[in-house]
């Protein structure tokens, strides 16, 4: 995956006394990533929530932050305690909710595994290419998978 710089903002360090340019202070990069379209696919999670009976938006944020920090082509996410103060302080959220939601996540068959590395089902989210993810369908043998349960909704009804 080729990665492209695009911008980069320095600061300079200045000398109060003589005026001369000292250094300079990397603050921010930004990167833009060359990826395949059969590469990528993209999931709008808060549309697709409801499908998985997602009530609330801590599952749905755990959810999103697993598939963003997902490894490419395995969908493994390993959670070992740094990791998962950082995730904590990223949503804002206590650890012991984060396993909660994990505990939910995994219930609702959109996540598998346990103490710390959990992988999320390819069936339903994949960041990698096409053809590893239909190896790692076919050697499961179809283990991992999900059902759908549709209530009536009025707002469907036509009659």
């Amino acid at each position: 995956m080729a990665k492209h710089k695009i911008f980069e903002k320095r600061t300079e360090v200045v000398d109060p006394e003589t005026g001369e340019i000292t250094g300079n202070i990397t603050t921010e990069k930004k990167y833009v990533y060359n990826v395949d379209a059969d590469k990528f696919y993209m999931t709008f999670i808060d549309f697709t929530a409801p499908l998985f009976k997602l009530k609330s938006n801590s599952a749905k944020n755990v959810l999103q932050w697993m598939c963003c920090n997902a490894e490419f082509n395995t969908g493994v996410v390993y959670l070992p305690a740094p990791r998962m103060e950082e995730m904590s302080e990223f949503l804002n959220m206590p650890k012991q909710s984060i396993y909660n939601n994990i505990v939910q996540l995994k219930k609702l068959g959109l996540l598998t595994g346990e103490r710390g590395k959990f992988m999320i089902n390819p069936e339903i989210f994949w960041k990698g290419d096409i053809q590893t993810r239909r190896q790692l369908l076919e050697s499961n043998g179809g283990a991992i998978s999900v059902t759908f349960s549709i209530t009536p909704n009025e707002a469907f009804d036509n009659e």
